[in-house]
């Protein structure tokens, strides 16, 4: 069994200074090891290419809805009447009568 030194500590040393969720822990882990030439296994790195995907997710949707904020203005919104007139039928009966005598032709 190897006997670990000072050295081998400060050589695989992760920095988990930033840590406020379980998420930034996973991030911080993964990349510590990577970047210590660790090997990282499937269920760490699975969990970060997913922690990666969601925020770059939230990003673009957040830019998207702050883009479309800014380039819409309530000023600037065409102006639209509508009639709210509703255009009623005959009764049933009345529409049977005129089919059956052919009034409506």
């Amino acid at each position: 069994m190897k006997k670990y030194t000072q050295k081998d500590y400060i050589k695989n040393n992760i920095d988990l200074s930033n840590i406020e969720t379980f998420d930034d822990y996973i991030v911080a882990t993964v990349e510590g090891y990577v970047k210590n030439g660790n090997p990282v296994d499937k269920w760490m790195f699975r969990q970060y290419k997913l922690i990666i995907a969601h925020k770059s997710n939230e990003e673009l949707i957040n830019d998207a809805l702050s883009f479309s904020d800014t380039t819409y203005n309530k000023g600037s919104e065409p102006k639209t009447e509508t009639e709210n007139e509703t255009v009623k039928k005959a009764s049933f009966f009345k529409r049977m009568w005129n089919s059956i005598t052919r009034k409506n032709k």
